[in-house]
């Protein structure tokens, strides 16, 4: 998510909005269109990321489906709308941002956990093994992430294996 010191976020839309071709400063609440967008795709999600970051929840989803809608396909830009959703919601689509995402070929660790605490939280625990259970597979036996299994499995109900992985954890 797009971090800016204090009165930072303003000219650093005014930019954004600038290299997707917008005239004038205020992009007065429009969203680029779709060929703007596939030819600055980072300059759009730097407008999503300002808009979340300033919590302005309604423009920052718009710049998502405009994103989306221009068929922007950098597992890049796909994670970090999913990561960055995950925080400011909705969490359904947050999911859906960041298996698109590892469908694109992102598959780092910080993503994958981000996608499980997504699918637990939305009262999928199972989906949220499943995850952890791929993430162990290709990253190793973590204790992070053997703990993250264990709060799975325990959230099924399956107390014996959930004490188990905790054990193997330390």
């Amino acid at each position: 998510m797009l971090e800016l010191g204090r009165g930072a976020y303003q000219p650093a839309r005014d930019d954004f909005w600038s290299a997707l071709g917008g005239a004038g400063t205020d992009d007065g609440g429009a969203v680029a269109n779709a060929a703007e967008i596939q030819k600055a795709p980072m300059a759009a999600l730097g407008m999503f990321e300002v808009y979340a970051a300033v919590g302005l929840r309604p423009q920052a989803l718009a710049w998502a489906r405009g994103v989306q809608q221009a068929g922007v396909n950098l597992p890049a830009v796909t994670e970090a709308v999913g990561i960055t959703l995950r925080r400011v919601g909705p969490l359904a689509v947050a999911k859906q941002w960041m298996q698109a995402a590892q469908q694109q070929g992102a598959y780092d660790l910080t993503l994958a956990l981000e996608l499980a605490d997504v699918e637990q939280r939305l009262g999928t625990p199972q989906d949220s093994l499943a995850t952890l259970e791929q993430t162990v597979r290709l990253n190793g036996e973590l204790p992070n992430l053997m703990e993250l299994e264990a709060r799975a499995l325990a959230g099924l109900g399956r107390r014996p294996e959930a004490l188990a992985r905790i054990h193997a954890a330390v």
